[in-house]
């Protein structure tokens, strides 16, 4: 199946944070078991710390901070939105 997109959002948040939210719906398969692709990204510009969630193979659903990186156990398009928003404040300050 070609990648469909599902959204993308990209935009400046109080002049400082730059945020990248994007879905793609791939399709069932054994590299993408949930059906999608994403990247949900912030990025401090003034300091260059960032959060990044994704789920590019052959890794699987990941969490990037800053050079570190951890597993990510996806549930559904709604928990990952919650995560995020909730690991963006908890990791660069920021309510986004």
């Amino acid at each position: 199946m070609k990648a469909r997109l599902v959204f993308y959002i990209k935009y400046a948040h109080q002049s400082r944070f730059l945020v990248n939210l994007a879905m793609y719906d791939v399709g069932e398969s054994t590299e993408y078991p949930h059906g999608v692709k994403y990247g949900y990204i912030c990025k401090d510009m003034k300091t260059g710390s960032s959060v990044l969630f994704d789920n590019h193979y052959p890794k699987g659903p990941h969490i990037h901070f800053n050079e570190a990186e951890f597993c990510y156990v996806f549930i559904n398009q709604e928990i990952l939105k919650i995560d995020f928003i909730d690991t963006v404040f908890k990791h660069l300050g920021v309510k986004i």
